[in-house]
């Protein structure tokens, strides 16, 4: 009777939709200052369709609640699994400019001794040859990418 149940939710389940990409980044650039604002990003990207961008915005964000939390082992937690859906992410499409930005950006806003650095170099060469290119791909997020190639100290 369980197993037909739980299948039975599995059939009832509405079919996921694609990411709103615009909706994402618009919920992210918010949630840098607003706890809230990364819980949403979060729920919306669970009721999508996986896809290695989404999966690398709700990687940061988790690393985005992880500064909210005052709980030092669930901060940790946190950052743990935004870095491995991140690093996950980027392997799943390692030519995405943007999954490269989002690592990026993480790598240069959090702590030293979390010791995620080892790809601040490398994503900040291939952030500027998209910059000198005129890389079409990275329009949207355009800014953001000049901004925080601009305020690193890498």
């Amino acid at each position: 009777m369980k197993i037909f149940c739980i299948l039975l939710l599995f059939i009832l389940q509405p079919p996921k939709e694609n990411p709103d990409e615009n909706r994402i980044r618009s919920l992210f650039n918010e949630s840098v200052n607003e706890k809230e604002k990364a819980l949403d990003l979060v729920a919306y990207i669970d009721m999508c369709k996986a896809t290695p961008l989404s999966l690398g915005y709700q990687g940061a964000a988790k690393m985005l609640l992880a500064k909210f939390e005052s709980n030092v082992f669930k901060k940790y937690d946190l950052f743990q699994e935004g870095r491995v859906e991140i690093e996950n992410a980027i392997q799943m499409d390692p030519e995405s400019v943007e999954l490269r930005f989002i690592r990026f950006s993480c790598q240069s806003n959090i702590p030293w001794f979390l010791n995620y650095r080892c790809s601040l170099k490398n994503d900040k060469e291939i952030l500027v040859q998209s910059i000198k290119q005129n890389n079409s791909r990275i329009e949207p997020i355009r800014k953001q990418i000049l901004s925080a190639l601009v305020h690193s100290s890498e």
